[in-house]
């Protein structure tokens, strides 16, 4: 462990110092080559760029490989334009093809204009290395990028008229710094397609070849695209899975036509998103989900809410760091909307929050009654339909028996839709099983942090079902942040997983 922490060191180390000079290099080449009218040093500057471009290039796939190699590297789910990201990713290569005196076609089907959800940047990066690959082993004729949506993948295909390749060549080429006789002379180390391969893995899809020597090769990506639909009936826009439906990206609408109070909400935990957009919409109010910043932005500048809901921990920025950009933006409802803090942190009081500008604070889990109640406190939700939700819930809450393992609570808001009810439980699987590999993962790396981040984004849902052992190991696990990983804290976190691994059968059997 300590020989690979230290490579892993030494490997950021080396591309730091490699990647700040040559960024210096290639500043000032570019510079020079904007203020030169000789063309002579024009051409050796430009030359000098290439060069330094394609060092850089060497140290990226360096750095990516070892984090790949490592399973360091991750996945950034958010909604996105398939066609959008092709076409920007087409318009990028036709420089390249046509100083090679190479056709470039791109064929996009309709469907792929639609809004889906997957890793853009990791696809960018798929794609870009097999065209990259592709532009370099082709001397003539053309190359073609095609991209439909077959069975709930996104399925590009990347054909070119280059040399091609052996039968017995197709394995080795994804095969880290493997370089097969027709590449002499050609730049790289030969981690172009291993990283690739790695990436699509990363992704769960899989990446296939067919290749004749002389005539060309094509490379066929296939990897999983959940659709963000719009139900035509209601407008309700919906994020569809392998296993069905779920509002994490949705807008909740509300049982009446003319809704009391407008809810804004934003978490990296899907489950939590679509279990609490459930608790409003059955109230009859009305709520937008967003996973990402950039959605709450838009949403912020199209439309009117009456009060934020912020998770205080997620990946991308924190509640408190959300509070200030918004403060201090140019929107003037991001200026002024009241934002509740929603977190599963003990270690702060609803005041302390409150002094740090939040209109208030709700602690994971929460049920429809504390929900509204906050809502109630800060004037929010001041309704008498709100009032009379409280009540109602409170009366439900105080004659509820105490039982572990209470999948109810997870659906209790779905009302008479059993699609939605549906919905949420398949939800609460695959993001369970998604996070179970994530402790999985990070025990296996000996990574605490990682291990304690996990574990406090669990312990919210599986408090509201019951699972007071789990919760128990997982609060010891998430206080552990900042430790060295021991031998015992791997034990607690198998422990940990096996239980989940428990509560996943028995939700099974329950269905």
């Amino acid at each position: 462990e300590d020989l690979l922490a230290t490579r892993e060191k030494m490997m950021l180390a080396i591309t730091h110092d490699f990647k700040a000079p040559l960024g210096s290099i290639m500043g000032y080449a570019d510079l020079l080559s904007r203020l030169t009218v000789d063309e002579r040093q024009r051409f050796y500057l430009d030359n000098m760029k290439t060069s330094s471009e394609h060092l850089l290039k060497l140290v990226v796939d360096l750095l990516d490989f070892h984090r790949l190699d490592l399973h360091k590297a991750e996945i950034n789910r958010v909604t996105f334009h398939p066609a959008r990201l092709l076409e920007e990713i087409h318009v990028s290569f036709e420089p390249l093809t046509s100083a090679k005196g190479l056709e470039l076609h791109c064929d996009i089907a309709p469907e792929l204009e639609s809004t889906y959800i997957c890793d853009p940047l990791r696809l960018r990066q798929i794609i870009n290395n097999l065209l990259s690959n592709a532009v370099k082993f082709t001397d003539e004729g053309s190359i073609t990028m095609t991209a439909r949506y077959e069975e709930r993948r996104l399925v590009v295909a990347i054909a070119d008229t280059g040399k091609g390749m052996e039968p017995a060549d197709r394995e080795r080429i994804f095969q880290e710094f493997t370089r097969l006789p027709g590449a002499q002379g050609k730049e790289g180390f030969g981690l172009g397609l291993s990283i690739v391969r790695m990436l699509v893995q990363l992704l769960e899809g899989t990446i296939d070849v067919d290749s004749v020597p002389g005539k060309g090769s094509t490379f066929t990506l296939r990897v999983p695209l959940f659709p963000v639909q719009v139900s035509e009936d209601t407008g309700e826009k919906y994020q569809e899975t392998e296993t069905g439906t779920s509002s994490a990206l949705s807008e909740s609408m509300p049982a009446s036509s003319q809704p009391s109070l407008r809810v804004l909400l934003i978490d990296d935990d899907r489950i939590q998103l679509t279990l609490t957009a459930a608790m409003l919409q059955h109230s009859g109010i009305a709520s937008v989900s967003c996973m990402q910043l950039d959605e709450l932005l838009d949403a912020l500048r199209s439309d009117t809410f009456d009060v934020l809901l912020t998770d205080v921990q997620m990946p991308a920025i924190n509640g408190f760091d959300l509070l200030k950009l918004l403060r201090a933006s140019n929107l003037p409802q991001a200026q002024t909307i009241p934002v509740i803090a929603v977190t599963a942190r003990s270690d702060m009081k609803p005041e302390e929050f409150k002094e740090y500008g939040f209109a208030g604070c709700l602690h994971k889990p929460f049920t429809v009654a504390e929900l509204f109640r906050e809502l109630n406190a800060e004037g929010i939700g001041q309704t008498s339909a709100v009032r009379s939700e409280v009540a109602a819930a409170e009366t439900v809450e105080a004659s509820s028996p105490d039982a572990p393992y209470d999948f109810s609570a997870l659906t209790a808001f779905s009302g008479d839709d059993p699609e939605a009810a549906k919905s949420i439980m398949e939800s609460f699987v695959t993001e369970t099983r998604l996070n179970a590999e994530r402790l999985q993962k990070a025990a296996d790396a000996a990574d605490m942090d990682e291990v304690a981040a996990v574990s406090h984004k669990m312990i919210p849902l599986f408090t509201l079902i019951g699972a007071t052992e789990l919760v128990a190991e997982l609060k010891i696990l998430e206080g552990l942040r900042g430790t060295p990983f021991t031998a015992g804290q791997r034990q607690r976190a198998l422990r940990s997983l096996a239980l989940i691994e428990d509560i996943i059968r028995l939700q099974a059997r329950a269905d």
